[in-house]
């Protein structure tokens, strides 16, 4: 699976992490992926949201609009936090605008069902799992239902190594975290761990539903 931190980082944390081939989520920051790197481009809806902002379309645009050397994994479609039929609506106009001009994802919300998706199964590459906490608990689903129709899935917010652990058992492409160096050496030791030994996930215990114990691991 691959793991994708914030690019919020400074250079000795992104040299520490492209060590550890942790790949680069873009967010705030201007998309300068280095030759052969591993990131993608959020679309800042989620950072507008905790700002309460709107979401800054000219920004994502101007992003769209400029070259890079390395194509992103995946681009994720611009999204409404906690809003099932705006973000329907919206990844729709996306993808009339610029079908087939970036490996695009589209963000789930709260709400949504299977059927929902079934206009866009040909127009994107994968699924991200957005939504609230109360949505990780439908990982499982959403990921079958990706992978059943040759689609990518990504856990979004595998923030600790409990949810990076049930991202891993779902069978998710990939995870990402944007809290990565606010994470306690312990917790940090365990997130890596789990990112180069995804079996530890599968003897852990149930560390989604309650049981937050995680196996003492070494460090890494």
């Amino acid at each position: 699976m691959q793991f994708y931190a914030s690019d919020t980082l400074c250079k000795v944390e992104n040299a520490v992490h492209s060590r550890f081939s942790l790949g680069r989520m873009f967010v705030k920051n201007r998309p300068n992926p280095r030759a052969g790197e591993m990131w993608a481009l959020d679309n800042g809806a989620f950072s507008c949201f905790r700002q309460g902002k709107p979401f800054n379309a000219g920004l994502f645009r101007k992003r769209l609009a400029a070259t890079y050397d390395t194509p992103p994994q995946f681009v994720m479609l611009p999204d409404v936090v906690g809003d099932r039929e705006t973000t329907l609506k919206w990844a729709n106009q996306w993808l009339d605008g610029h079908e087939g001009e970036w490996p695009w994802y589209l963000v789930i919300q709260d709400g949504m069902a299977g059927e929902d998706l079934a206009p866009f199964w040909g127009r994107i590459r994968g699924l991200f799992l957005g939504g609230t906490d109360r949505l990780k608990a439908d990982a499982q689903y959403w990921c079958d239902l990706a992978h059943s129709k040759g689609k990518k899935f990504h856990y979004g917010r595998a923030s600790t190594p409990r949810k990076l652990a049930h991202a891993i058992r779902c069978y998710s492409d990939s995870a990402d975290t944007a809290r990565i160096n606010m994470m306690t050496p312990k917790e940090y030791s365990h997130m890596l761990y789990l990112i180069h030994n995804p079996e530890a996930a599968f003897y852990t215990g149930d560390l989604l539903s309650g049981d937050n114990k995680v196996a003492e691991v070494p460090n890494v």
